[in-house]
């Protein structure tokens, strides 16, 4: 984790030794509000106590790096230590908590939210795994309108060593872009991601009807020669099966 000091003003602030926590609202629940805390804080007026203040704000700019200026809190307060029954987290998690506030902001009220794609690369007992992952469907209001999850399974059968695929894919492209074009071109449902790891590829889409996916399935080309296909339908209205995926 990061760990720096930096001094102002004779004060010497140490960045673990400040956590924050978020303040929710009821009224205003996307609203970005943080409590600060450090145990050096005086809450009470006068020059000690706003030069913690300075100091912690500077702390945030040096967080947040040049982006600082363009999130736009609501409310900031600040506090000596977190009482009994608060949860406060350290600092370094603050632009994470920034993001999913974002997200929350931009796809509040879109029922097909601009796909945010993303790819991911890892391994796993030594194998390498693609993940390309829609990241733009984070804190997604709809889902109930959506709630069969349509998890395809393609068994690859022209693969390299380290199980992914080579050589001429056209045909596995084309078994997903019928699939796209069907159900999220057609905004019948929502591409959520696709998985590569040692020889097969899943792909997951929420459909908001059996009859999207029956219509799916007629498209698709038949007799496949470089993968096997099958496939199976979940009903999964909070969407709780991809949880892992979305909020990667």
């Amino acid at each position: 984790g990061e760990s720096f000091n930096f001094v102002m003003d004779g004060l010497e602030i140490k960045f673990e030794d400040i956590t924050f926590m978020p303040l929710d609202s009821a009224d205003f629940p996307d609203d970005l509000a943080i409590r600060l805390y450090h145990h050096d804080y005086v809450p009470t007026e006068g020059e000690e106590q706003n030069r913690i203040i300075k100091a912690l704000y500077t702390m945030l700019d040096a967080i947040l790096g040049e982006e600082s200026s363009t999130f736009d809190f609501q409310y900031i307060d600040f506090d000596d230590m977190p009482h009994p029954k608060e949860k406060d987290y350290p600092l370094g998690l603050l632009p994470s908590f920034i993001e999913d506030k974002k997200a929350k902001r931009a796809n509040a009220g879109e029922r097909f939210p601009k796909e945010d794609i993303g790819l991911l690369e890892g391994k796993v007992e030594e194998l390498p795994t693609l993940l390309v992952i829609n990241n733009g469907l984070k804190y997604y209001e709809f889902t109930k309108e959506f709630p069969y999850l349509f998890r395809v399974k393609l068994d690859l059968k022209n693969v390299g060593e380290n199980g992914l695929p080579k050589g001429n894919t056209d045909e596995l492209y084309k078994v997903e872009d019928v699939i796209y074009q069907t159900i999220a071109k057609e905004e019948k449902g929502h591409f959520i991601a696709t998985e590569t790891y040692n020889a097969k590829r899943e792909l997951f889409y929420y459909a908001d009807s059996l009859e999207s996916i029956e219509k799916v399935l007629e498209a698709l080309p038949k007799n496949l020669e470089t993968c096997a296909f099958s496939y199976e339908v979940n009903y999964d209205p909070f969407w709780v099966m991809v949880e892992s995926y979305i909020y990667m």
